[in-house]
Formats: C-alpha cells, structure tokens, sequence
C-alpha cells in the first residue's frame, strides 16, 4: 500500500567491542515492543477516570535461524550457550530509520541508541535447521541521534528531518567592469566543496542536497559575474557531486557606463 513504511527501511545493529554489526541475513523476527505503562486514578467530582503515560517497558522480540558466520548472530547465541549474565549480556542496539536521510552524500540517517541485555530464552529445531530467539531489553531511555551506514558511527543528537538547507549570506556590489557584480559570500566555502550560481527573477533556494546542474554556472568565488541590475543571483555551496548544501540569494548591483558629462 503506498505510504505505508516498508520493513527494509528500518536497519538494525548490534555493538560488538567497538563495531556495530548489521543485524539482516539470518533474523526472521525483529519486533519493536514500546510497551507504554498506564497510570489511572478518578478524581471524587469526575465519573471518569483520568489516564496518563507514566514510562515504557521496551523490548524487541528477536528469532533467528543460527548462522555462526554472521557476529551479530554468534554474539547473541553465545549469551545463550554459555548463559552470560550481568554486563557480559549488555551492549548497544541502533534502529535506523533509512527512509529518514540526513544526508544521502554522507550516509547520515536519523537513528535511536538502546542500551539493552539481551535476553536468550529459546533454542528451537525447525525442520532439522535450529533457531534461536529471545528479547532485547532495554536499559533506561532510547538516545536520538544518527547512524552513518558507511563508517557505522552513531552521534547523538536531536536532528532536524527533513533537513533543511543552510542558508548563506550574499552581498553583490558592483564590479570592477561595466555590467559586473561583485559577490562575497559568508560562511567561507568549506574544503572539498564549490559554488554554482544562477541568475532570474523568481528564484527560490534548493532543497537540501538537490542536484544543481542544469541552469547552474559554475563560479570559482572570486571573480566578477556579469548579470543585471536588479535581478536576483541565487550562490549555492555544493559537493562534490554538485548536491546543495548551503544557499543565498541576493539583489544584484551592477557598475553601470560612465557618463561623459562634458560630451552632453
């Protein structure tokens, strides 16, 4: 059904040392259990009861087919086998959010850190092929955040989604030739990236990380660029795969012919 938030957006890892382990081949069952805890009291002059969220009691249930070759899977089993207990049964558990993109270029998602302990409470025989299965429980309260699927970095922090684009400060003042606009822009550009520009009347910044390429000039953010007084010039920082990061749109001053007032 269209809208509906698919499975495969959400990705699962388990800290393992110092590396989070994608937790995919093998799992059959991932179920996210926030387990809300009610409060309920009646006040003497109300025939109703007042309710309220007092807490939660998360867990995610968990079966698996036993697959040695998969960490996150011979963590979880070892647990289990060796009946670990304590912090020996303790790590870090990410849910990514993958249809939530912070930044497509980078990798960045927006994502939740669990602390949990992992709690192994069945080794089955399934048409001869064993499974495993049990609950994630947590400890204490999730930490928003994002996750990078590339490097496997998770930094906490409340991020804003949809991302929006930074904004720049453009100035255009007039240039050093005839039909020329000087433009300075603040933040300086940052390593790595670039500048493109366009010119009109009706422009609007870009979407975060859009792909500026046609209708876009490319400007090196030190020469003249030749435009029209009182039209628009839209600047935009782009990476190298010419994705809009940062953006600024300013009225264009342009230096203007000199007039020989002796030849009037």
């Amino acid at each position: 059904m269209a809208g509906v938030k698919q499975r495969r957006s959400i990705a699962n890892y388990l800290k393992l040392e110092d590396t989070f382990y994608l937790m995919g081949a093998g799992f059959t069952e991932l179920n996210e259990s926030p387990s809300a805890q009610t409060t309920s009291k009646r006040y003497v002059n109300d025939k109703s009861a007042t309710k309220g969220i007092s807490g939660y009691d998360w867990q995610t249930a968990f079966t698996t087919d036993v697959i040695a070759s998969e960490k996150a899977i011979e963590h979880i089993c070892n647990i289990g086998k060796y009946q670990l207990t304590g912090s020996d049964a303790e790590t870090e558990y990410i849910i990514v959010d993958l249809d939530e993109a912070l930044s497509v270029s980078d990798g960045d998602f927006r994502a939740r850190k669990f602390n949990i302990a992992i709690e192994v409470a069945d080794f089955s025989d399934e048409d001869g092929e064993m499974t495993a299965s049990g609950n994630l429980l947590g400890i204490g309260d999730p930490i928003p955040g994002k996750f990078n699927t590339k490097t496997k970095e998770f930094i906490d922090g409340d991020f804003e989604y949809p991302p929006k684009i930074q904004e720049l400060s453009i100035t255009s003042l007039e240039g050093e030739n005839v039909g020329g606009t000087k433009i300075t822009v603040a933040p300086t550009l940052t390593e790595g990236n670039s500048y493109k520009y366009k010119i009109g009347q009706n422009l609007e910044l870009p979407g975060f990380e859009e792909v500026c390429g046609a209708g876009y000039t490319t400007w090196d953010g030190t020469g003249d660029i030749t435009a029209t007084e009182g039209s628009k010039i839209l600047i935009v920082e782009v990476n190298s795969k010419n994705r809009a990061l940062k953006a600024g749109i300013a009225i264009v001053k342009v230096k203007g012919e000199v007039v020989n007032v002796n030849k009037i």
